[in-house]
């Protein structure tokens, strides 16, 4: 079963394996399209939040934040007993228009 320690440290650990950018991708039971996650916004002892790529591809943008900050994805918290599994890969698609890959926590 997944839990904290993977999503504060393990998955860190694969990302790093990789030495590459990498698109993370996590099932919950339940739901038939897997999650394509940015970045672990917080892990907790029952659940997890998960900044994701929305469904639809349109990520939102603000002036607000620092540049390296603008890009708003949408989050999902899941508890842990919800994770069915975890995909990391290369296949980033060249014609993205938005930021692509996993992020390390902020």
């Amino acid at each position: 079963m997944f839990g904290r320690e993977y999503f504060e440290r393990v998955l860190n650990e694969q990302v790093a394996a990789f030495g590459q950018s990498v698109t993370v991708k996590v099932g919950l039971t339940g739901r038939g399209e897997p999650l394509e996650v940015w970045t672990v916004f917080a892990a907790h002892d029952g659940y997890v939040v998960l900044e994701v790529h929305p469904a639809r591809q349109r990520v939102g943008w603000t002036e607000a934040l620092p540049p390296e900050e603008r890009w708003i994805f949408d989050q999902v918290a899941a508890p842990y007993e919800s994770i069915v599994w975890t995909e990391l890969t290369t296949d980033i698609p060249a014609d993205a228009k938005t930021p692509i890959g996993f992020q390390p926590p902020r």
